[in-house]
């Protein structure tokens, strides 16, 4: 007999570092490895964005994940996280080798093929209000090209390496900040690119984030 999935509990009115700790956690558990552990491990983790003033709390317990804002006194890990970019990194305090490797395994998933992040980005991209009717991708580093919805009139353009794609398809590194920084280029209008950029925070912060 199947156990029951584990439960996700997200304190109310959640700021932004939860809601994408929460977004992560429930994609990663549905990779059936990452659930088993998780379903093994109890503890307490603390950790802080790297670049900012946020901090969250994940509490593992009896088939439950809890998270909540803020620092706790009783942590048995305490974690600093750089969440920016394609490839965030974990610094932790000694001790707890096995709450590591879990926060880790979170937050830096194994990277999926750049086509398949391109894929998820316009499933969500596609619904909502003011979207481009298509969107083409380009990867500089291999030359491949991806396109996507309907092939009657000009198509959004997104041209990037691959890490620079998978940033931005995996909502990490907004669309609109990416293009500024010169990490990808764009052809297409600025409203175009706002929505654009809803669909990342979509995906980083949960469905209905990106709705404005």
């Amino acid at each position: 007999m199947a156990s029951p999935p584990i439960a996700l509990s997200v304190e109310e009115d959640a700021p932004p570092m939860v809601r994408a700790l929460a977004t992560e956690l429930a994609a990663r558990l549905e990779d059936a490895s990452f659930a088993a552990e998780t379903e093994r491990l109890r503890g307490v983790v603390s950790v802080r964005a790297s670049a900012g003033a946020q901090s969250a709390t994940l509490r593992v317990e009896d088939r439950t994940v809890s998270l909540a804002h803020g620092e706790v006194d009783d942590a048995d890990l305490t974690a600093t996280i750089d969440l920016n970019g394609a490839a965030p990194r974990v610094e932790a305090d000694a001790g707890h080798p096995e709450l590591s490797r879990w926060l880790s395994a979170l937050v830096d998933p194994p990277a999926p093929a750049w086509p398949e992040a391109a894929e998820r980005y316009w499933s969500v991209l596609a619904k909502m209000p003011g979207a481009p009717a298509a969107l083409r991708v380009v990867n500089l580093d291999t030359g491949e090209e991806r396109a996507y919805g309907s092939e009657d009139g000009p198509a959004y353009e997104i041209h990037g390496s691959t890490e620079s794609l998978l940033g931005v398809f995996g909502g990490r590194a907004p669309l609109i900040d990416a293009a500024f920084e010169g990490r990808v280029y764009i052809r297409g209008t600025f409203p175009q690119l706002s929505v654009l950029t809803g669909a990342c925070f979509a995906i980083r912060f949960g469905e209905g984030a990106g709705d404005g």
